[in-house]
């Protein structure tokens, strides 16, 4: 319920086909919505992107990934960006809540009889994680739902000074 669905494509043509077929809503499947916009025109002029601050980079021990990163943050500004600092910490917390807390026993529901009967079927570290779903209780999700709008509010706020985030990946 809380997932995105990613795709990993060659080229942008084969990520817009892929696009074209998930975005149409499944009428079998509860939770299927119809795509929504994708936000901004950037080609109708200046915009505004989000930075984070100098204590919230991580560049994951890739010794070439700061000075990318910085290279991606000059090409933006060279397509009429603005550089906005924000504080990245909320959306850390959001993301930590939504893989290392309670909500990876939805992951676990999802392939509960699979896992159980093929543990070793399932990648490392996947299957530590989707089995450490174990150890939360349904008050633990209703906690960690209440932070989450809390965190979502703080979010939303940012998105009123900027158009996009970059962050290192």
């Amino acid at each position: 319920t809380v997932d995105t669905v990613s795709v990993f494509a060659t080229t942008a043509g084969d990520a817009q086909a892929v696009l074209a077929v998930a975005a149409v809503p499944d009428a079998t499947d509860a939770y299927s919505r119809a795509a929504r916009p994708f936000g901004p025109d950037f080609s109708a002029g200046p915009f505004r992107f989000g930075v984070p601050r100098a204590q919230d980079l991580n560049f994951f021990d890739n010794p070439a990934a700061p000075a990318l990163f910085t290279q991606a943050v000059r090409r933006l500004e060279a397509l009429g960006g603005t550089p906005v600092e924000i504080d990245l910490q909320p959306f850390l917390e959001a993301a930590r809540l939504l893989y290392e807390g309670p909500w990876v026993a939805e992951r676990h529901a999802a392939i509960r009889s699979f896992i159980d009967e093929h543990p070793q079927a399932v990648f490392e570290p996947v299957r530590t994680i989707i089995e450490g779903a174990r150890r939360y209780s349904a008050t633990d999700a209703f906690e960690a739902r209440y932070r989450l709008q809390a965190l979502q509010l703080i979010c939303q706020a940012v998105w009123k000074d900027i158009d996009c985030l970059v962050t290192p990946t």
